[in-house]
């Protein structure tokens, strides 16, 4: 993979060509259009250096450039099983998740970075990534007990980015990097999707005996959740907990300042129970930077290839008109 020291910190459009963002090569390349994102045509591609140019990202020819380890683990046991996967994009909420929790497996930080999120020691027993274990090549039970409970009806399936069980606390992470929550808007909804719509929020209040009521406020109807996605986590979650007997912690995994309102409104429409309680549930919006200053300084291989990568990541080109300049995907120092 590319790393902000290998690519050009500025780089312009001149007759609707755009330089390769490479450092040192002077190829030019076709200027996409919202059309031919994704495209694979030979005139978006800059042959030298193996990418295809957005104009803003990148893609890789090859997934396996984008991935710092056990790329053979991941082809094997998960992404055949996945049920989307642009790992090839340097902006991969799926690419950077792998990365940085696969690191801190390896580098044995990752109950010290839980602990910390939640406020609990807890010691790691699995750890499901889409869905599916990485060391066992196996599905979650529980995902599959709660898509049963809750999705058998409505054709969803919620894969969480990552399921973390300790032995205590069962944790749910969902990741986002250059994206944010999905927000759904009633009202720009043509009829037809409304209704398919409104009649899956109502599968998921009733099902799992009516589980909804007790974990989302009062008065609150799966349907006027606009973060529909956490609305899933936070439900299916909960339930694989309580069937497990943990607590259980939500994390939205976001960059330094961003969906602090979500954060905000999603808490005000659940239910949550202090986690040293029986049954204690929580809702936490955590920051990627944190896990770089938690890992800063701690020795060893992983540790330190791990802080490199939050240092030397890049997500991408800003553009003003026809200039654009590289941005560093965290802000650390």
């Amino acid at each position: 993979m590319y790393e902000t020291r290998q690519l050009k910190d500025k780089i312009e459009i001149i007759d609707g060509l755009i330089e390769c963002p490479v450092l040192g090569c002077t190829n030019k390349l076709a200027k996409m259009k919202k059309k031919d994102v994704h495209s694979d045509e030979d005139r978006f591609k800059c042959i030298d250096n193996g990418i295809t140019f957005s104009g803003t990202t990148w893609y890789y020819r090859s997934w396996q450039q984008n991935i710092l380890w056990n790329a053979d683990i991941l082809a094997e046991r998960i992404l055949g099983k996945k049920a989307e996967s642009r790992m090839n994009h340097d902006n991969s909420e799926d690419a950077l998740t792998w990365n940085v929790f696969r690191g801190l497996q390896y580098s044995g930080t990752l109950e010290s970075i839980l602990e910390e999120i939640c406020g609990i020691k807890v010691t790691v027993q699995h750890v499901f990534y889409w869905s599916t274990s990485a060391d066992m090549g196996e599905g979650c039970r529980l995902l599959t007990m709660a898509r049963d409970a809750f999705e058998a009806r409505n054709g969803q399936q919620t894969e969480p980015d990552l399921i973390i069980v300790t032995d205590k606390i069962l944790f749910v992470i969902e990741a986002k990097f250059v994206s944010n929550n999905t927000r759904i808007n009633l009202e720009t909804m043509q009829p037809s999707v409304l209704e398919r719509h409104r009649k899956k929020c109502q599968n998921y209040e009733t099902c799992g005996n009516n589980w909804f009521n007790e974990v989302f406020a009062n008065n609150v109807h799966a349907v006027d959740i606009r973060r529909y996605e956490l609305m899933r986590m936070w439900l299916l979650g909960s339930w694989m907990a309580r069937e497990s007997n943990r607590g259980f912690c939500l994390v939205n995994l976001v960059l330094h300042g961003k969906e602090v309102v979500a954060e905000k409104a999603f808490r005000n429409q659940i239910q949550e129970i202090p986690l040293n309680l029986d049954n204690g549930r929580k809702f936490v919006r955590y920051e990627w930077e944190g896990i770089y200053s938690a890992i800063k300084g701690r020795p060893g291989t992983y540790a330190k290839r791990l802080v490199c990568y939050f240092e030397s990541k890049s997500s991408g080109y800003s553009f003003n008109r026809s200039r654009g300049r590289l941005k560093h995907a965290f802000q650390v120092e």
